[in-house]
């Protein structure tokens, strides 16, 4: 990376955001299959269908949909925990380089708080936590 660009330091950091929403996502899908597929065997009495061709049919779906995201799972946590890791790895070179800088970094792209948030657990003002987010946005780019 050449010159620094600010967008697309937000967008990096706010990845380690974007795999949290999506493996809580998958586990939720993956959930909700099971509960649908429990539902039809309870309805069934256990029986896989009980002989009606349409219950046995979206059994048979449900299972399908529940193996393959079963499948997915671990996959994409995989690459997504990589992710996650790659934005810690840079917010902690930010904090070495300055502690406020990667505390800054640390309650926006970790915690996933906003500004005001950030500047109040921080104890500054909005305006003082958007000039130590820029300085903080500078230096995670020289990481990146």
């Amino acid at each position: 990376m050449t010159d620094y660009n600010e967008s697309e330091v937000r967008r990096y950091l706010q990845s380690y955001q974007r795999a949290t929403r999506n493996i809580e996502s998958l586990i939720a899908e993956k959930e909700r299959i099971e509960s649908q597929v429990y539902s039809i065997t309870a309805s069934t009495g256990g029986e896989g269908g009980g002989g009606n061709s349409a219950v046995g049919d979206k059994m048979a779906e449900g299972v399908a949909r529940l193996c393959d995201i079963s499948e997915r799972i671990p996959e994409e946590i995989a690459e997504w925990e990589r992710a996650r890791a790659e934005v810690r790895r840079v917010i902690n070179r930010v904090g070495q380089a300055n502690d406020i800088w990667g505390q800054c970094l640390h309650y926006r792209y970790i915690d996933g708080k906003g500004a005001v948030n950030t500047a109040h657990d921080m104890g500054y003002s909005e305006s003082n936590e958007r000039y130590i987010h820029r300085n903080a946005l500078r230096c995670a780019w020289r990481f990146m």
